[in-house]
This record gives C-alpha cells, sequence and structure tokens, in this order.
C-alpha cells in the first residue's frame, strides 16, 4: 500500500466510527466497564472530528517522507487504559509506510481489533498490520509502550536490545487563577472526569488561587456529572477512598460521587482530585517545572484550554515526544 492508499484505509475506519451498532458497544463494556457508550463516543467522535484527508496530509507533509516506507516493523503495545488508546502510535506506524505489530491490551480486546478486522476483510488482506494477544518471540525493529513503571522496566529488560519509545505514568494539572467562569469550572470537569480520569491526558490536581472557592467547584460538577455514580466500578473506588480518608481522620469535601483532597501529590486515585493552594503564579510555575517528568499536560487559561485536555490535536505527542521522528530516524 502507498501512502495515499494508507490514508484511504485510515478514512475508511474513521467512517467506521459512525457505524458502531449497541452489540458492540455492549461488548466492548462487557469486557471493560469503564468502556461504557458515553466514553466509547467520546472517543471515536473526536477521531472523527480530527481526522480527514486535508488533516491528515498537513501532518504528514511536516516530515521528510524521503524516511517513509522503510519496511520496519514495529511493535506497538497498547495500555487499553481508556478506548482506542494506542491508536495514535497504530496511525503513526502506519502511515509512515511501516507495519504495525500491535499486542492488544486485554482492557480493549475487542473495540479496536474489531474495527481494524473489518476494515482489513473488505481490501482483501492487503494491509501490512498484525493484532496479537501475545508477543512471545516476536522480532520487530522498533517498540513503543505507555504502560506503569513496573510494565515499562519489563519490557526493558526483555526487549533490551530493541530500539524503544517507552512512555510510563504521568497525570495532568489544571491551574485556576481565580477569575474562572463557571462555563469554564464545567468544562474543567470534563478535563477531569471524561473516561472516568482513567487517561494520562485526564486532570488529576488542581492548583488553586488562595481566597477561589472549592464549593463553587462542587457545586457545578455535582449538577453535571451525576452519571458518574451510575457506574458501580467508579462508584466502588469513590465509596473505598472517602471510607479510608474517614478512618484515617483526613479532611475532604465530598462531593457525593467524588472527592477533593488538599494533596501535593499530582497523581490520585479515581474518583480522587487532589488540590493544593497557591499565593502566585510564579510559585506554581517553579513547581510545575520541578516536577514537569510528572505532569502529562497543563490546563489553564494560558494553557490547553478549560475542556480540551482529552481533545489532543493530531500533532500532541504523548510526553512531548514526537513518534513520527522516533519511528523514521
Amino acid at each position: 500500500m502507498n501512502l495515499r492508499e494508507r490514508i484511504e484505509f485510515v478514512i475508511k475506519i474513521v467512517e467506521e466510527f459512525g457505524k458502531l451498532d449497541d452489540k458492540l458497544l455492549q461488548s466492548a463494556q462487557k469486557n471493560n466497564s469503564w468502556f461504557d457508550k458515553k466514553s466509547v463516543m467520546f472517543s471515536l467522535n473526536h477521531w472523527r472530528n480530527i481526522l480527514n484527508y486535508g488533516s491528515l496530509n498537513k501532518w504528514l507533509n511536516n516530515y521528510d517522507q524521503t524516511k517513509f516506507f522503510k519496511n520496519k516493523k514495529i511493535l506497538v503495545l497498547n495500555a487499553g487504559n481508556i478506548p482506542l488508546a494506542g491508536f495514535h502510535d497504530f496511525l503513526c506506524v502506519f502511515l509512515t509506510g511501516n507495519s504495525p505489530i500491535i499486542k492488544m491490551s486485554s482492557n480493549d480486546s475487542v473495540l479496536f481489533p474489531k474495527i481494524i478486522s473489518k476494515c482489513i476483510s473488505s481490501l482483501s488482506n492487503k494491509v501490512p498490520l498484525k493484532l496479537l494477544n501475545s508477543v512471545e518471540d516476536i522480532l520487530c525493529d522498533k517498540l513503543i509502550m505507555s504502560g506503569n513503571n513496573i510494565s515499562t522496566q519489563i519490557v526493558e529488560y526483555k526487549f533490551k536490545n530493541t530500539s524503544k519509545l517507552l512512555r510510563r505514568n504521568k497525570n495532568s494539572i489544571a491551574i485556576i487563577k481565580g477569575d474562572e467562569t463557571d462555563d469554564e469550572i464545567e468544562n474543567l470537569g470534563d478535563d477531569i472526569f471524561s473516561y472516568y480520569g482513567m487517561g494520562c491526558r485526564n486532570v488529576s490536581k488542581l492548583y488553586v488561587k488562595k481566597g477561589f472557592s472549592i464549593n463553587r467547584i462542587l457545586k457545578i460538577f455535582t449538577k453535571k456529572f451525576s452519571y458518574l455514580s451510575k457506574n458501580p466500578t467508579y462508584l466502588n473506588n469513590y465509596n473505598y477512598y472517602k471510607a479510608i480518608y474517614q478512618l484515617d481522620g483526613l479532611k475532604f469535601y465530598d462531593g457525593l460521587f467524588f472527592i477533593f483532597k488538599e494533596d501535593e501529590s499530582i497523581g490520585s486515585p479515581i474518583s480522587v482530585i487532589n488540590y493544593e493552594f497557591y499565593d502566585n503564579l510564579e510559585e506554581i510555575y517553579s513547581k510545575i517545572k520541578q516536577r514537569s517528568d510528572e505532569i502529562q499536560c497543563i490546563v489553564s487559561s494560558n494553557h490547553i484550554a478549560f475542556g480540551n485536555s482529552q481533545k489532543p490535536k493530531i500533532s500532541d505527542y504523548p510526553d512531548g515526544i514526537d513518534t513520527i521522528s522516533f519511528i523514521t530516524d
């Protein structure tokens, strides 16, 4: 397949995103309770909005395409934390003319392979792509992985002689300067609660200007995001951490299905949002610089706009590492 054919195949995949029936959506949720219809459709609609002939060509034209089509076998280890995690890595490998070998996560073993397989079957298997459940005895030229620190250590050892792009645990933060509107605070809730907070681009920590009312945030979130309490797995997390904090005598704000806890940590458990008050922005920027290796992205009026952390552009690479450059170098 040449580049034009590969772009057409990606467009075909995107078209399939709009044709999923309830049976497949139910199957995806049965496999992973976090993948409810709302979360899956949020992911699918985002990809449909940003992928088209124009955007794909514009993106790829930023690179030296003489480095494309070197027939490299690139192993992609899917994370499976959110619907279609790893899809961007697939795009980078496939559209640069290389052969993706995708190890499916057990957490996303339905949605991604079903869609891809359906598209492949209509093209007489001309697509240079493998979907696997295991990587035993797999030989590859390069490897891409997003995962926790333990799993990346295992992969580092197992593929010690292979060129690797490894992404470890990161979380995202938001800065509230004190002049935000109710709409902006509501949009911040999308940054926190989309995918139930499972993604590295989900905000898990708030830096809040002293004097700003935490109760105001709670009131807005409680009104819009009550659907979270309908997911038993999510609610179990909330009840568990609420009980733990109560037993430990810790102070926290109870949103009835989420918790605000004053904590310096950037990462937080599902259903818990850490917050920290600050006096001036210089203080916060200093902290962010010191802890940049823990932060995926920043949401604020001066950074990623409220409500957009989980709506990355095609050129937004995880950890800020250009995946296409890694593949083609």
